[in-house]
């Protein structure tokens, strides 16, 4: 008995050994993602939680604050890649069955609120009633970093990406959430079958964001840009236009070009591609890059849009 006893109190020990050595592994795995995290963001960035209320969460990395925007599920919005008109709640469930990876919720969003969207997260909604930053730590707990390294967490924000909003959510304190409900940014409709529907409204939607979004770093480098639409897509231009305007980049030109290209294109000279707004738009539209001097008399960048940008707003001419 005595020794059987001692099996299992070793036992027990190795077993506490090793728990704590890999849990000591795992904290360190993370500050070192952390630190190249803090390091790799360099620009505001954004992303839509579908939960109901549909909410964006973004960021200034010059401070420490989170704004978050409210949407209501059951407000219309013009579904992107040529959807038509659904619910905020009916695009989330369209981007499931369509097997979609997150691209037509965040798209679509996107178009709607005048915002670039980085990605999606998929998780269950908690009691209207719970507080923001409440809700947003049970979302972005320190367990969902390991859920999230195996996969057990939908969305298409990456490791890295989970790892800072974590650490930002568990920094911050009630004063430092801006709330903006955009539930007032509705206008009535009757559809021809004489339903009312809600539908949400751009011009209260700017009204309501505002400059809440500028982001510090993009707004003082003072870069201008050009944005040229190559498609048949009309409008889009003005569109793009007010997707970065949010962040702060001046757009000073929307023009078009009759000859098409596939990829957007950036263009620009040497010392203006080593700015943040250069690298903000490249990562986000993934454009290819031209070196010259393009349209500087009129701007410092030049953006020119694709087909492949004008696919997702297709649905802009409807």
């Amino acid at each position: 008995m005595r020794v059987s006893s001692f099996v299992r109190a070793r036992t027990r020990y190795v077993r506490s050994v090793v728990f704590i050595s890999l849990s000591a592994l795992f904290i360190v795995f993370v500050m070192v993602c952390s630190m190249r995290v803090l390091k790799a963001v360099p620009f505001r960035q954004a992303f839509v939680i579908a939960t109901d209320p549909m909410r964006i969460i973004s960021w200034d990395t010059t401070r420490t604050a989170l704004q978050v925007v409210s949407m209501p599920s059951d407000i219309l919005i013009s579904g992107a890649f040529g959807y038509g008109q659904y619910a905020l709640s009916a695009i989330q469930t369209l981007d499931t069955l369509d097997h979609k990876n997150g691209m037509l919720l965040s798209q679509s969003v996107s178009q709607a609120v005048g915002m670039p969207i980085t990605g999606a997260i998929f998780t269950k909604s908690f009691p209207p009633d719970t507080p923001v930053l409440d809700t947003l730590k049970r979302h972005f707990s320190w367990r969902s970093i390991g859920q999230r390294l195996v996969g057990r967490v939908g969305t298409t924000v990456s490791f890295s990406d989970w790892i800072h909003i974590v650490l930002l959510v568990h920094t911050l304190g009630t004063d430092d959430v801006e709330v903006l409900n955009l539930a007032t940014a509705v206008t009535q409709m009757s559809r021809p079958d004489g339903v009312t529907v809600r539908v949400l409204d751009p011009q209260k939607v700017d009204y309501i964001l505002g400059n809440s979004f500028h982001d510090t770093k993009l707004r003082n480098e003072n870069k201008t840009v050009t944005i040229i639409n190559t498609t048949t897509v009309f409008g889009i231009g003005s569109h793009i236009a007010r997707m970065v305007n949010r962040f702060g980049i001046q757009v000073v030109s929307v023009g078009n070009q009759t000859e098409q290209i596939d990829n957007c294109q950036l263009e620009t000279d040497k010392k203006t591609k080593n700015s943040l707004t250069y690298q903000f738009l490249k990562a986000y539209f993934r454009c290819s890059e031209t070196l010259g001097l393009g349209e500087s008399e009129v701007s410092d960048i030049t953006l020119r849009l694709g087909t492949r940008v004008g696919a997702m707003f297709v649905s802009i001419e409807k």
